[in-house]
């Protein structure tokens, strides 16, 4: 039976911290991460046994590394970048990580210059 590493979403305002659900069941636990925190995590990607949060009004994307059970683990990274402006989630192509800016900070009747 396998199971799904899944962010807290917007639990993680109540438990700042990631859930494994078993598909077959529903049930949900918690995923001991010591004292790190995913608060504001959005998006997520799982590559092997790293899950990467995207963690969006903190601008900051945190990486863990999981156990063999994926029933614990702790923060190996915790990334901040001048370019993020709200990233939203986080997708990967070759051997890099792409994460889109929601850019919120951005005024409504500004001049928006779109990079990629």
């Amino acid at each position: 039976m396998r199971a799904i590493f899944i962010a807290a979403g917007f639990l993680a305002v109540l438990v700042a911290a990631p859930l494994r659900v078993t598909p077959s069941t529903g049930a949900a636990t918690l995923v001991d991460i010591g004292a790190g925190s995913l608060t504001n995590g959005d998006g997520l990607l799982l590559r092997g046994r790293t899950p990467h949060v995207v963690q969006n009004r903190l601008n900051l994307l945190t990486s863990l590394s999981l156990d063999r059970a994926g029933t614990s683990g702790k923060v190996v990274c915790e990334l901040v970048d001048e370019g993020f402006d709200v990233p939203t989630t986080v997708a990967s192509f070759h051997d890099r990580l792409h994460l889109p800016n929601a850019r919120f900070t951005e005024h409504a009747r500004s001049k928006i210059v779109i990079t990629v």
